[in-house]
Formats: structure tokens, sequence, C-alpha cells
């Protein structure tokens, strides 16, 4: 059996109600796999599926070549929203890597701001390394 290369679990609690968003994200070499679930006081969120980015990417497609269906979640992979009143599934919005690069080369160009500023930038790599130092201590990292 195949060990994650990094799980990550973030509990963030708003308010004194202590809702709770939790994103576990565990990533296997070669797998485009992902799960999302989020949880709070009034119901809840989950989808389950592939990056349908990085598929076509490794199938050699390219975001330029097909821009109107490019990062279209399949129907099957839908999320579902449960609350008190019922279950109702929701289509992702469109996947878009190619807007982000976009973005980048206009950024390095000096002709507008970076896509991701910065201070999010340093709290990916928090996560991330926090998310290491989880897997090489067998430990909950908080941050």
């Amino acid at each position: 059996m195949r060990r994650p290369l990094a799980v990550v679990v973030l509990n963030v609690y708003h308010n004194r109600r202590r809702d709770a968003d939790i994103l576990t994200l565990a990533k296997l070499n070669h797998s485009t796999t992902r799960e999302l679930r989020a949880y709070g006081s009034r119901g809840s969120y989950f989808a389950s599926g592939a990056d349908v980015q990085a598929d076509a990417l490794m199938s050699g497609r390219r975001p330029v070549e097909e821009p109107a269906t490019w990062g279209i979640d399949a129907d099957e992979n839908r999320g579902t929203l449960a609350i008190k009143d019922g279950r109702e599934t929701i289509a992702s919005a469109q996947g878009n890597y190619a807007g982000f690069h976009t973005e980048f080369a206009r950024a390095v160009r000096g002709d507008g701001p970076g896509p991701v500023p910065a201070t999010e930038g340093i709290r990916t790599l928090e996560v991330l390394d926090a998310a290491r130092r989880s897997a090489l201590e067998n430990a909950v990292i908080a941050l």
C-alpha cells in the first residue's frame, strides 16, 4: 500500500457557534484524485472525483485548444450540499489554470498585480511545511 505524500487537515472555527470548515487533502504519486468536505452548523458540502485539468494536461490536451469546455467537471463529480431541508447537487465552477498563468505572465512583465497576493503564498508555504512536518513527525502541527 502506498502512503500519502502529505495529508493536510485544517480546522477553522468561526464565531462562538464553532462552525468548522475542514479541508483534507491527500495526494499520492501520479494521482489526480481529490476529495473536498466542508462542515458548518447549518449543513455540509462534499465532492470527490479527479482534477479534470490535471488529467487533461497529462493526456496532452491544452486549455487554449478548448477554452469553452476546459476544466469542467463531469456531472457524476458534482458536489452535494446537505442541509436540514434536504440535499442538492451542485456543479463546480469551471477550472482555469490558464487564467492563473496568464495573470502570472502579465505580472512578470510588469503589467499588473500577481494572481495571488504574497501573503497568501506565504500562508500556503506554511501549510505545506506543516503537512511535511506532520508526515515526518507523525504529529498534528497547529497553525
